[in-house]
């Protein structure tokens, strides 16, 4: 009977290959949140707002762009715990950054001369335990 059942835990015992199979997560393409997609010469709140569904990164991007007036290229997210900006001072350059975002946290994605606005949220691969 002993054996019986060492055999039976060896036939049912799960191979490093199908661990590794059944961890891997599904891939769910991003996110993407709508808003203003382009800013002018006045500093502007709220371009876009969204919250996290999931564990994950937000990523910004961005073009520059030059008025008569002046030029450089500001971005900024801020939500309830922090505030990430990133700033461009040439013309035609692109902005881009991620930064890491928990489930159920809101932002808001604010700035000035900046066009091409793209807010797109990855979620977490894995999850662990």
């Amino acid at each position: 009977m002993l054996k019986d059942f060492i055999q039976w835990l060896l036939n049912t015992r799960t191979t490093p290959a199908e661990a590794a199979h059944v961890s891997r997560s599904t891939f769910s393409s991003p996110t993407t949140f709508s808003g203003t997609n382009s800013v002018g010469d006045s500093w502007t709140n709220n371009l876009v707002t969204g919250t996290a569904c999931s564990d994950g990164y937000l990523n910004i991007s961005a073009s520059t762009v030059e008025s008569e007036t002046s030029t450089g290229t500001m971005l900024q997210v801020t939500t309830n715990n922090f505030q990430v900006s990133q700033v461009a001072s040439v013309s035609n350059q692109g902005l881009n950054f991620f930064l890491p975002i928990a489930k159920g946290c809101s932002f808001a994605v604010n700035g000035i001369r900046a066009t091409s606005i793209t807010v797109r949220f990855f979620e977490t691969i894995g999850g662990g335990v």
